[in-house]
């Protein structure tokens, strides 16, 4: 069974080995995640529109959005396509202050701009970046409790 191994890099040998002595075999494209509880992740790997694969620092992740079967990653001026998927996201960048806002968006925190209610019960989002995003109903409240709006 593959397994996806995310943690300190001091640590990774002595994981890797444990998973591997136990039948798992490391890899990056898992639907298993195994992840360290102290380990903080600030990178994520995209692909740009030319296909060049690019490290992308937490602090330039300004929206994450899923369509078509695709998962895209948007920063201030350009877009990459991840690997990952929306709740995976979540899970790696929990202590980074992402929030889910709607069934195929995450934001980060940090890059709100401006919070304008809507008539339907929404929320609408300005980001930092100008783009425009829709808190859901069902997203509502956790997303009141996260920010104290």
């Amino acid at each position: 069974m593959n397994i996806k191994l995310i943690c300190k890099e001091e640590n990774y040998e002595k994981y890797c080995g444990m998973l591997t002595k136990g039948g798992f075999s490391i890899s990056d494209d898992s639907e298993l995640l195994f992840r360290e509880l102290e380990y903080i992740q600030k990178t994520i790997v995209g692909v740009d529109n030319k296909g060049t694969s690019r490290i992308i620092m937490f602090n330039d992740i300004y929206l994450i959005e899923s369509f078509a079967h695709k998962v895209i990653l948007h920063t201030r001026d350009e877009q990459y396509t991840i690997r990952e998927k929306l709740y995976e996201i979540e899970g790696i960048f929990k202590d980074n202050k992402v929030l889910r806002i709607n069934k195929s968006q995450i934001v980060a925190i940090a890059k709100i701009f401006e919070v304008v209610p809507q008539y339907n019960s929404r929320l609408k989002i300005i980001l930092k970046n100008n783009l425009e995003v829709y808190v859901t109903r069902i997203y509502l409240n956790n997303f009141r409790k996260k920010i104290g709006v």
